[in-house]
């Protein structure tokens, strides 16, 4: 093995040590280190997001509350209470106990916060009403024996409370209050947390895949890109689920383990460093002449040594990359096929160095002949092709005219130098082989003329 092959299989053994070091330290902190910080972080917020989620559900069974409080005061009010009885008794017709009522009712109403309507029912009979109501509500209040509290979401979140009006347990009618709570949930969803108040089938698809409770109504939630936990609502059939996308809600966790982490690697790394480093710059340097010298074996191997031009290894691998490339044009190249007439005899009266500097001399005409982006290659002895980039045959023509008369006006050698060529169009690169075979007998045609002349 050379001393190239040596170094590289070095490097690599070299490498290869590293990288398992490297990894066996990394498994060892990831387990030791890792893994359990990263559980104790978890636990961590997954604490601070019960006690966000428990404060949401107070703040909002608070609320719920005071909704309560506000419709019983409204249906306790001795007077107005009073006149409904009298209605009862038949002591006073509907619509007195309407006239009666309603201003009274309006003051009441104006006590209460949020409130978005209320209005008050007396055997089905609407006696008074304020604001925004739903007149429907009345075929709910059949179920109704006691302060009861809804909560709905249509469009926005509304809480309605049914309040009977109670004379001695006998109920003499009811209030129904609506009452606004969107400004609440959203005060509750601030700081990238959401707290959304469920119906009990959409709570209870959750809660069939809790992961854990915290107490017997409080559980906690795994859903997809989130975490959460749920709880229902007490005096309502809803739930409360406050959650947070995981994302935002672990991403201190990857923080802090971030850092730990790229601290290890880079201590890592620096020790890897010291120790590899005299090694892998000895190599390095090693590698360099070794590359030096395949690039110009390489170059070497590209250009024609006596004449300075492309070789027909050269030509081979342009072959190559031309089928991969993508057609963009109709015509792509124009090749010319250029062949030194009675090379042979030149060779035999004058000897192979005379020979030599003809094809050196014709070589540097060919160069100076042809454009940037054409090739000029030795194709074979004596035999030359030029490809000629995005050229058409008038155009290709008048280069060989050029290169024949700078030929005919050579004057270093004491007999005539002349050339034969043929031309042909590449309009397809699947062609290139036809194509340089037409150039190729064309070029032996015009042999045969010049032989004939």
């Amino acid at each position: 093995m050379n001393r190239c092959g040596f170094m590289n299989e070095l490097v690599k053994k070299v490498k290869i040590v590293f990288i398992v070091c490297l990894i066996l330290a990394t498994s060892l902190t990831y387990l030791s280190i890792y893994v359990p910080m990263k559980d104790v972080l978890k636990k961590s917020e997954l604490e601070n997001l019960s006690l966000m989620a428990q404060a949401n559900k107070h703040i909002l069974e608070h609320r719920l509350e005071r909704c309560k409080e506000g419709s019983a005061s409204m249906s306790s009010r001795t007077m107005i209470r009073r006149k409904a009885l009298e209605y009862k008794n038949n002591l006073i017709s509907i619509d007195e106990l309407k006239d009666y009522t309603n201003p009274l009712y309006y003051d009441g109403i104006k006590a209460l916060e949020n409130v978005i309507g209320a209005y008050r029912v007396v055997d089905n009979q609407i006696i008074a009403k304020q604001g925004i109501i739903d007149e429907k509500r009345i075929k709910d209040l059949k179920k109704v024996q006691s302060l009861t509290c809804k909560i709905e979401d249509q469009d926005k979140y509304q809480v309605i409370v049914y309040s009977p009006i109670k004379e001695n347990e006998l109920i003499l009618g009811y209030d129904i209050v609506f009452y606004d709570i969107n400004p609440i949930i959203e005060k509750l969803n601030k700081n990238h947390i959401q707290s959304l108040v469920l119906e009990q089938k959409k709570a209870q698809v959750l809660l069939n895949n809790k992961d854990t409770s915290l107490s017997e109504n409080f559980s906690l939630i795994t859903d997809g890109n989130y975490t959460g936990f749920i709880s229902k609502l007490a005096s309502t059939d809803k739930y409360i689920y406050t959650k947070m996308n995981n994302d935002i809600l672990f991403r201190p966790i990857q923080r802090v383990l971030r850092i730990t982490f790229i601290g290890f690697a880079i201590s890592i790394l620096f020790f890897i460093f010291l120790t590899n480093w005299l090694i892998v710059k000895n190599a390095k340097k090693l590698l360099s002449r070794a590359e030096k010298g395949q690039e110009e074996y390489k170059e070497y191997a590209l250009k024609d040594p006596l004449t300075g031009v492309y070789s027909r290894w050269f030509f081979e691998q342009w072959i190559n990359s031309e089928v991969d490339k993508q057609e963009h044009e109709k015509s792509l190249y124009t090749f010319i096929m250029i062949d030194v007439d009675n090379f042979k005899s030149i060779n035999d009266k004058n000897g192979h160095t005379i020979g030599d500097k003809v094809l050196q001399k014709i070589a540097e005409i060919l160069k100076s002949s042809v454009r940037d982006g054409d090739f000029v290659i030795r194709y074979g002895g004596d035999e030359f092709l030029l490809i000629l980039n995005k050229c058409c045959k008038n155009f290709a023509n008048d280069i060989v005219q050029r290169i024949q008369t700078n030929i005919h006006n050579l004057d270093d050698f004491k007999f005539k130098v002349d050339i034969s060529f043929g031309i042909q169009e590449l309009k397809n690169k699947n062609e290139i082989f036809e194509v340089l075979r037409l150039a190729d007998l064309k070029m032996y045609e015009c042999k045969k003329r010049n032989k004939g002349n």
